[in-house]
């Protein structure tokens, strides 16, 4: 990377530069390698982070996390629960949740009452997503229709506030709730964000 007089300032000044950014395309971090390639986001080692920390917004959809949420689907009348932690860092705005097909978290999720694939029902904020919280947890339910086998969760990320360039893991664990009680489905944990070269 090259420093500018203008950069080289805002470094020493211990500001952060906006400029320095993922190093990768990618569409979304998969944590599971389920909805393809499972890449950590990277970042440039050579980003400065101030005593204020540093900021990282998600220009699209790179810092979305996604993965496998329910292996042999969620049946009618069932609640559910998703809950996102980060190893470290907090949310610079709540992230929003999406229940969506078996690949990349694209397309329905979710069939009717008459088994016809629909979009799943909107997911409400539970707990978390503040920009004190490097935890959120968001609930739904099945209704009269079902989840379907191999569905992905998708948390639709705004961007993230660090203290500094340790490595960040994101685990998501789903549970679910009907008449016989509450059920754990899978936990994905995988890395998220990193800094280097």
């Amino acid at each position: 990377m090259t420093f500018t007089k203008k950069k080289l300032a805002a470094a020493i000044g211990g500001t952060l530069l906006a400029s320095v950014g993922i190093q990768q395309a990618q569409a979304a971090v998969d944590l599971d390698g389920t909805a393809g390639a499972a890449t950590a986001l990277l970042y440039a080692s050579e980003a400065v982070i101030g005593t204020s920390g540093l900021g990282l917004t998600d220009a699209g959809t790179e810092m979305d996390i996604v993965g496998l949420m329910a292996v042999n689907g969620v049946q009618s009348d069932t609640d559910i629960r998703v809950t996102l932690t980060l190893s470290s860092g907090t949310f610079t705005a709540a992230p929003t949740l999406t229940i969506g097909g078996t690949s990349n978290a694209a397309g329905n999720g979710c069939l009717n009452v008459s088994s016809v694939s629909a979009a799943c029902a909107a997911t409400t904020l539970f707990s978390g997503g503040t920009t004190a919280d490097s935890s959120v947890t968001f609930n739904t339910s099945t209704g009269t229709g079902s989840v379907i086998a191999g569905a992905h969760f998708n948390f639709a990320m705004s961007g993230l506030s660090i203290a500094n360039q340790s490595a960040i893991t994101a685990t998501v664990a789903t549970t679910i709730a009907d008449n016989f009680g509450p059920t754990d489905l899978t936990t994905n944990t995988g890395p998220y964000l990193s800094f280097g070269p």
